[in-house]
């Protein structure tokens, strides 16, 4: 995945995820991933997962018609709980200086061990237990070592890496009560409350990887368990819009493109929404939010010979 793709489980971006499934499979999802590298059968795979008994995960879709809501539910919260303890190391080595692909391998590849060593001795994974989270991150970066990551990367990794774990461990319990409450409740995957607690692993991407590139945990605020669930209890927005003629004349003076305005029910007075741009020509624009609109700008002039089109998110 990249920097537009969106994820419908969490309302969210869901970037540099690589997933892959056996050839006879007919989806690919984390726990086909897990199947996959870890060459352990499916069987063995979803007991140490704890998939609910009945459930193929070469072939079980949680969001298909006429799947039971309750199962749905089981299912997709143990694969969000995999993608963000993988996407919050994998942040804590790219943020050191690893590349993004190869972190997100090496995080999954600390996970492929553990689930192989559980299941030679038939236990389960927790990714709300301490233990289980060491391990995981132990196996990370012994691959980080093995790939001949660089000593300095390394001694920025270890410096956050422990509380990035008690973040993500925070996210995880939040995710699972939210799905606990949804299933005891007859709720399901469309629910607005687990969008929210799903949502809370790319703000903790965000924040792990800005204190790996800084090489001090300082900026993870989410080692306490009551932020991670206040931010769960805000909703995201429910739409951006820009604003403005949308037409930008070649070789102008004037290179403000719109404003920019977001619809959010609950967004608290006085608190600023944080921007990113994404997409092919995202290092062509920029976000002035220093007056009383929020403007989206061109760099430089347009010049239609040089660039007919521009592709941004």
């Amino acid at each position: 995945t990249d920097a537009t793709t969106f994820d419908s489980s969490s309302g969210s971006v869901i970037d540099n995820i690589k997933l892959s499934a056996p050839s006879d499979a007919t989806v690919v999802t984390p726990i086909t991933t897990l199947v996959q590298e870890s060459g352990l059968t499916a069987e063995a795979v979803s007991a140490v997962m704890g998939i609910p008994d009945g459930v193929d995960p070469l072939s079980f879709d949680p969001f298909a018609d006429g799947v039971d809501s309750a199962t749905a539910l089981a299912v997709e919260s143990i694969a969000q709980q995999v993608v963000a303890t993988i996407r919050t190391i994998a942040a804590a080595a790219e943020g050191a200086g690893v590349s993004a692909g190869e972190s997100f391998d090496q995080a999954l590849q600390g996970l492929v061990a553990v689930v192989g060593d559980k299941s030679t001795a038939g236990a389960a994974v927790s990714f709300i237990e301490d233990a289980d989270l060491d391990l995981i991150r132990d196996g990370a970066r012994t691959a980080m070592v093995d790939a001949g990551v660089d000593a300095a990367d390394l001694t920025k990794f270890d410096n956050v890496i422990d509380s990035a774990l008690d973040a993500v461990k925070n996210v995880n319990i939040v995710m699972k009560t939210a799905v606990d409450d949804a299933i005891a409740n007859g709720g399901s995957l469309d629910d607005v409350a687990l969008k929210n607690a799903f949502g809370n692993v790319q703000v903790l991407k965000t924040q792990v990887k800005a204190a790996g590139a800084a090489g001090s945990d300082a900026g993870i605020t989410w080692t306490d368990l009551s932020v991670v669930q206040a931010a769960a209890s805000n909703s995201a927005p429910t739409a951006i819009e820009l604003s403005g003629t949308l037409r930008v004349t070649e070789e102008s003076a004037n290179l403000l493109v719109g404003v920019i305005t977001v619809t959010d029910s609950d967004q608290p007075d006085g608190e600023a929404f944080v921007y990113e741009l994404v997409g092919d020509d995202a290092d062509k624009f920029t976000i002035d939010t220093s007056g009383d609109d929020v403007r989206l700008l061109l760099k430089a002039a347009a010049d239609y010979e040089a660039q007919s089109s521009y592709s941004i998110g």
